[in-house]
């Protein structure tokens, strides 16, 4: 812009010059044209933030983790001539409102009546996004001036923990139907009733005869799940987390049928949702992901130490602290079954029941199969 206005004051001044020198008709029109250029091009500019709007058809998009979600927004020209360029500031910010990057969305071309532009966001970071378009620049056509406005122009982006390939085994056994909901209690001899899925068949073969595995009642043992990520947790932190706490979730439903998803609401409710299958999870997760939970440190697992009954929940909890720390600072009693996996980038763990997930190699942890029990 700067170069511009050099270019348009040397025009003037010589303008100017040319009717000092000459006082012909044809220098003054040539200086009135200049001088007027500017402020019709200006009033031109007024005009066009005035007759442009923008609008996006779709508030909320949900991507995989990596995957880029492209927003159509569409432009509109009341106008119907292109008066003045524009670009849009975009802030991209978190579920807490902290301000994570800044772009700008260019028009490259003239809008004459309506038009179709695409805003490309790329999801490296799991959870609730919010992109706001915060305020439009406008710039005259000769460059000269420009005006800014701001806009409430907001799109949510959920961004999905990926669901890795090289840890198929864990999707296959989540997609299964589960045998039973509880743990196994032992074998007995086959009644009428009994699901064919159930029989034990190296116990019948030993016994030449129909034995089945029984299972305890899902009601003594009931699988819950739950997470605690602090609102300035770094981007590998939160999606290691975010990638675990998915991986575990698919592990539960295998295993037990169904688990109790966990989490602590800003109005002080708790939210606890029965899972059963992977759809219900990912729509579960979604539900999580838009409302105003608690970002926290050991918020859930607080109040699941102060609500629930001992012994009567198998707890899995995926956070960035390990077990020591959530001693200290919950005073969490040992005979809660309490397994934690810790997401960071120290791999010396003190608890029995603690598993290290590092956050530069989730895919690879989870895929070693060692964090099953």
């Amino acid at each position: 812009m700067a170069t511009r206005w050099f270019i348009y004051i040397f025009a003037f001044s010589f303008s100017i010059s040319l009717y000092i020198l000459y006082t012909q008709y044809e220098a003054f029109l040539l200086f009135a044209l200049l001088a007027a250029v500017p402020a019709i091009s200006l009033l031109l500019l007024f005009i066009s933030q005035w007759m442009l709007k923008m609008q996006l058809p779709y508030g909320q998009f949900t991507v995989l983790h990596g995957d880029e979600a492209a927003i159509p927004v569409i432009l509109k020209n009341r106008f119907h001539l292109p008066l003045a360029d524009f670009t849009v500031s975009v802030k991209v910010k978190d579920a807490n409102g902290r301000l994570l990057s800044e772009r700008e969305l260019s028009i490259e071309s003239f809008i004459f009546a309506n038009a179709r532009r695409k805003f490309t966001h790329k999801g490296t970071r799991c959870g609730k996004i919010e992109l706001q378009f915060a305020k439009s620049t406008f710039y005259d056509l000769l460059g000269l001036f420009a005006y800014s406005k701001k806009m409430k122009v907001t799109a949510t982006v959920f961004v999905m923990p990926r669901f890795y390939e090289n840890f198929a085994d864990i999707k296959t056994q989540a997609l299964q139907t589960a045998q039973a909901a509880g743990e196994l209690m032992g074998i007995r001899p086959y009644q009428y009733g009994d699901s064919s899925r159930n029989i034990h068949w190296k116990a019948s073969i030993a016994h030449d005869d129909i034995y089945v595995k029984e299972f305890y009642a899902p009601s003594e043992i009931t699988a819950v799940l739950l997470m605690d990520i602090i609102p300035d947790a770094e981007e590998k932190v939160c999606n290691g987390i975010y990638e675990t706490f998915y991986a575990v979730g698919a592990y539960l439903i295998g295993r037990y049928g169904s688990f109790e998803f966990l989490y602590l609401m800003k109005n002080g409710a708790a939210a606890k949702i029965r899972v059963a299958n992977m759809d219900d999870f990912e729509r579960q997760l979604l539900v999580y992901m838009s409302v105003d939970h608690v970002e926290e440190p050991f918020a859930n697992l607080q109040w699941l130490a102060d609500n629930m009954k001992e012994n009567s929940h198998n707890v899995f909890y995926i956070s960035s602290s390990d077990e020591q720390e959530i001693t200290e600072n919950t005073g969490l009693q040992s005979s809660l079954m309490l397994t934690v996996f810790v997401v960071g980038t120290v791999s010396a763990v003190c608890g029995m029941n603690e598993i290290f997930i590092d956050e530069n190699d989730v895919a690879g942890n989870l895929a070693a199969g060692v964090w099953r029990k």
